[in-house]
Formats: C-alpha cells, structure tokens, sequence
C-alpha cells in the first residue's frame, strides 16, 4: 500500500508504504519540508486504523507515527472521497488545491490490499 499527504498549511508534505491487515495500516514514511528544495527531511514507522463514520460516511485514519529520536505524535487524517488518488499532485509544486480542514489530507492508494 501506498499514501502520500500534504498539510494545509503546505509546510510539509509526505510518502507512505505499508501492509494494511483488516482496518490497520501499519507503514513507514518520509516528510519533507515543503517551502523550499532541498528541506528538512524526517523519517519513521507508524500504523493507523481505518474507520467509516456513519452516517456521513466520513473515512478517517487515526494513530501514531514515530520518528527517529522522537517522541509519538497523534496521527490523524480525513480522507477526501470525492478526490480519485493522485501521488505526484500532493506535492507542493502540483496542481492539486482542497479544501478547508484542520487536519492533513490524503490520498490512499491501497491496490490489491484495500482498506
């Protein structure tokens, strides 16, 4: 499986690959700074669980990501439905543009290994 997400803010943007068993993700991933070529780089594991909230039919991620001489982070994230999975658009430099949430968006591109 593999993920890719941008922050709102476009400070950051990032690329995930994992094995998804059930509703759980567990992955790997690599953020880049964003604003400028050649940025901070930052490296970790991490897993999600899966979950559709009814009745919006809302699908969401939560979990934790670690990186490297770090403490946890909270990880969550809405996944826009509505949004066919595009990797390479998530980057800054792409022509993607979403809308207004507080939280990181992204896409899923689960193959054969659906979530």
């Amino acid at each position: 499986m593999q993920g890719a997400w941008r922050t709102v803010s476009e400070q950051a943007y990032g690329e995930l690959t994992g094995r998804v068993r059930g509703n759980l993700l567990t992955y790997t991933w690599v953020e880049r700074d964003g604003v400028s070529a050649g940025g901070a780089v930052r490296r970790g594991t991490g897993y999600f669980v899966y979950v559709i909230r009814e009745p919006e039919n809302v699908h969401e991620l939560y979990g934790e990501r670690h990186a490297a001489h770090a403490g946890a982070e909270i990880a969550r994230a809405r996944k826009w439905t509505w949004v066919e999975p595009d990797l390479w658009n998530v980057r800054p430099s792409g022509s993607y543009s979403g809308g207004e949430t507080d939280e990181a968006d992204y896409y899923m591109d689960a193959g054969d290994d659906d979530m």
